[in-house]
């Protein structure tokens, strides 16, 4: 009882930081752009001097920090997204680490590639952080890797779901609902066409990526708390199902195999029933 208790608690810490660093990164946006677009919005020049900064290539010290913080907590609740999903994966796969050590590794290097590129872009003093130069490189590696784990941990997750209940459990309502839960498949979904529209605005120019974002800050935080709360809902199967589902139906074919074979050798007068 008070293990589940702790991890109740856990469950609740995790997705506090989430929707708190979610939180203060709306907020801090809504503060930007007021700031941009309300307060000094009485001609472009003056919106544009709060976005790309004076002239001279001065930058709003205050208006630097902030930027910092906002881009902190988008890697801040997105990582934690990630680790939620890994763990879930590791909870399905019998706490298995050899399946979700790849995505962990990916986790902790795309932490370390961001922090380096919000680390050169803070010391340059520039006034937008996806500006030419190094540090966009590395914001796109941190993406790439990001989206990375996400698809390994969706698909493990999706697999390991299809080989306990097999196809015909996930043609129904509750086998989809269970897939699109489990796996946070909406997370790794709005997050892959994300990449791939920031990827196409650097290349080609336009914003469309802007939209996607704007959305995106909000599945992060949906996404685990949807995991979450069906584990604590008791919706979940019992974690000694996946390990006890499979071992079934390994025991269900071999049983199978073995019944064909009886039958072939009976048909073929190699083994005679006895008579009743």
């Amino acid at each position: 009882m008070a293990s589940m208790e702790a991890s109740a608690g856990h469950h609740h810490l995790v997705l506090c930081l989430i929707w708190a660093s979610a939180t203060v990164y709306v907020g801090l946006i809504w503060s930007a752009l007021y700031s941009t677009f309300i307060t000094h919005g009485q001609s472009q020049e003056s919106i544009l001097e709060i976005i790309y900064g004076t002239p001279t290539g001065k930058v709003d010290s205050q208006r630097r920090v902030l930027n910092a913080v906002a881009l902190t907590m988008v890697a801040l609740s997105s990582s934690l997204a990630e680790l939620v999903n890994i763990w879930r994966c590791w909870e399905l796969y019998s706490r298995r680490w050899t399946i979700v050590i790849i995505p962990f590794l990916a986790v902790i290097c795309g932490l370390t590639t961001y922090g380096t590129a919000l680390s050169s872009w803070y010391r340059a003093s520039s006034p937008i952080f996806f500006a030419p130069g190094q540090q966009i490189i590395l914001t796109i590696e941190y993406c790439v890797l990001t989206a990375a784990t996400n698809i390994t941990t969706t698909s493990f997750v999706i697999g390991r779901i299809v080989a306990v209940g097999g196809w015909r459990q996930i043609r129904t309502y509750s086998g989809l609902v269970e897939i699109m839960i489990e796996s946070s498949f909406l997370y790794s979904a709005t997050y892959i066409v994300y990449l791939a529209l920031y990827v196409h605005s650097m290349s080609h120019g336009g914003t469309s990526y802007v939209y996607v974002g704007a959305l995106l800050s909000g599945v992060t935080a949906a996404a685990p708390t949807m995991i979450m709360a069906r584990i604590m809902s008791g919706r979940v199967r019992p974690d000694d199902s996946w390990t006890r589902s499979s071992t079934m139906q390994s025991d269900t074919s071999l049983m199978s195999s073995l019944d064909a074979v009886y039958v072939t050798n009976t048909s073929q007068g190699f083994l005679q029933p006895a008579p009743c």
